[in-house]
């Protein structure tokens, strides 16, 4: 499951708004990705992606969703 590390939450916290965003975006990616073993590596590559825009995760979790409905 993907979460922000505790030793980092405090620099989320610390721009309004942000660890709002970054929290939904995770809860998002959490739900798209559950059935996916990722390495430590992969989950802290998406930890970050989850700070960016969300049009950036719910572009993630659309080519996810193609992939599984139209098998490519």
């Amino acid at each position: 499951m993907l979460h922000i590390p505790q030793k980092d939450i405090e620099w989320y916290k610390r721009r309004p708004g942000y660890y709002g965003m970054v929290q939904d975006n995770l809860k998002k990616l959490n739900d798209t990705l559950e059935d996916i073993d990722m390495t430590k590596d992969q989950e802290k590559t998406l930890v970050w992606l989850a700070g960016n825009d969300t049009r950036t995760i719910d572009n993630i979790i659309k080519a996810r969703l193609e992939r599984i409905i139209c098998g490519r």
